[in-house]
């Protein structure tokens, strides 16, 4: 078998002789449009065999017998098939998405007036977060950083040294940051992966900005997701885990919610993940309303916990999911833009 398919490829690159024997062979399959383009390599073989002349001759002699001018129009109904079906998906497809957009851009919009009119007292994040809460906005601030200036964080300084906890800075990349303790837990280990927001010199995150805006965020970041996934088994294969969260601010949130629900590699699914992935803590998290992300993140993964902090006032992330925990801008920063991430920074 494998000596025919050698001599088939060696025929094929003989002038005249392989395009004759292409088209037969397409034409006893029953592929019109593959007769048509090796009767088309045949005459063009003749036409530089002959000449001008003989170019003439070949032509009209194919033309004569009724095989290019057939062989011609299949591949013209073809293509002119192939470009209908084509056109007519694709505005269908541009309808239907333009649609989608324009009802979650509605709905963002009609959630950001009503939190523009909400008149309840909220306290600032600083009094009314755990203290969970708080590492896991102090980590989303780190991933900002390059890898070369990250750093590990000491918590509970002010309690006695066992109830210190000290996260160190254990890899990541210019996207990513992993921190681990392995005093947390009552010794068991707790791993924390931080998710970057948008960098405004980054392409690949103004892309995907871009594609959330537009209300496909899942497309937009599952990929990075998936990514992550990966990279946080390995560092579970590395370290002892009795906890393992993830957290991330704007772009960096929307990562981190979708790895809830993300369609991981074999790997990620043979390893149990889902049920070490306790939490995620995400600080005003860009996005669109999402029907998909509204139920992974709730109702199908019922057993990790998604906290999904926000400060009033920030529209990228007024519409991000349905029960988020708002707060009060941080005193002396009532100027500063809501989204910012230094309103979660004590």
């Amino acid at each position: 078998m494998q000596a025919m398919d050698l001599l088939r490829g060696a025929l094929s690159c003989v002038p005249i002789v392989g395009p004759a024997a292409g088209a037969i062979d397409a034409a006893s399959r029953g592929d019109h449009f593959g007769t048509a383009f090796e009767v088309a390599g045949l005459a063009f073989d003749l036409c530089s065999a002959g000449g001008m002349s003989g170019s003439k001759t070949a032509v009209h002699s194919l033309a004569c017998s009724g095989v290019w001018s057939t062989a011609k129009g299949t591949a013209r109904c073809a293509a002119e098939r192939l470009r209908h079906v084509a056109k007519t998906t694709l505005k269908q497809k541009a309808k239907r998405r333009m649609k989608r957009t324009a009802l979650k851009l509605g709905l963002a919009s009609a959630a950001a007036v009503h939190d523009m009119l909400r008149h309840e007292d909220l306290t600032t994040f600083a009094t009314a977060a755990s203290r969970e809460a708080e590492i896991h906005a102090q980590l989303a601030q780190q991933a900002y950083l390059s890898p070369t200036h990250r750093k590990g964080l000491l918590f509970n300084s002010e309690a006695s040294p066992e109830e210190q906890l000290w996260y160190a800075y254990v890899g990541g990349d210019s996207r990513k940051g992993f921190w681990y303790c392995p005093a947390a837990c009552n010794g068991g280990g707790h791993l924390i992966l931080s998710e970057r927001g948008t960098h405004h010199i980054d392409g690949e995150d103004l892309f995907r900005d871009t594609g959330i805006a537009l209300g496909v965020s899942y497309s937009a970041v599952v990929d990075r997701a998936k990514q992550s996934l990966e990279d946080m088994w390995a560092q579970i294969e590395c370290h002892s885990c009795a906890r393992v969260t993830v957290t991330g601010h704007s772009l960096g949130g929307a990562v981190a919610a979708c790895m809830v629900g993300a369609e991981g590699t074999v790997k990620w699914h043979t390893s149990g993940l889902p049920q070490m992935l306790d939490a995620v803590h995400i600080f005003n998290a860009g996005g669109v309303p999402d029907l998909r992300r509204y139920l992974t993140t709730r109702a199908l993964w019922p057993t990790i916990q998604v906290h999904a902090h926000r400060i009033v006032g920030d529209v990228i992330s007024v519409g991000f999911l349905p029960c988020q925990r708002s707060y009060a801008r941080k005193p002396g920063l009532e100027a500063t833009d809501s989204h910012r991430l230094l309103h979660f920074i004590p």
